[in-house]
């Protein structure tokens, strides 16, 4: 293996400034080097390493619920005709939006995310309650299927049933 050098040579004069620029070409053969032995001849019998690692796998899409947490013990509760926000967070490639559910009922469809979180608020409804109460469990779903992150619960209560909010 040959390798072309290349020297440039910059001056400065006193009395005329500037630069010049002088090129040499050589031909110069290299003399083999070892990594191992920095300045020495590599020997000839290479000790056996182990093989080279795999990378990590990719880690797969993961929803997290944060509202209402799956760590908490009691529903959070939803009055009828007022508004409950449903929180989570995610990781990876999730298509962009997620679908909402109560249980098995689809309460929202392709509802966007952007920045690893998402949002939606929901109408508590006398529908979802049966005119008392109702327990469901969020469960938010990735729309190409990746991720599903399921949350703790909402006690619905409908318009009849009286609702504190705390």
């Amino acid at each position: 293996m040959k390798i072309f050098l290349v020297v440039t040579l910059a001056l400065s004069l006193f009395s005329f400034p500037g630069s010049y620029s002088h090129a040499i070409a050589a031909s110069v053969e290299p003399a083999p080097i070892s990594l191992a032995y920095p300045g020495t001849v590599p020997p000839k019998n290479l000790p056996n390493l182990p093989p080279a690692q795999k990378p990590p796998k990719e880690l797969p899409p993961t929803i997290t619920v944060t509202t209402p947490p799956s760590s908490m013990s009691k529903a959070d509760k939803a009055c009828a005709n007022n508004y409950y926000t449903i929180r989570w967070s995610y990781f990876g490639d999730i298509g962009g939006a997620v679908n909402i559910k109560l249980s098995s009922r689809t309460i929202a469809t392709n509802v966007a995310v952007q920045g690893g979180q998402g949002y939606y608020s929901w109408k508590a409804l006398d529908e979802f309650s049966g005119k008392g109460t109702a327990t469901y469990t969020v469960i938010v779903e990735a729309v190409n299927g990746a991720a599903v992150g399921t949350g703790g619960k909402i006690e619905v209560y409908g318009s009849k049933v009286p609702c504190a909010m705390k």
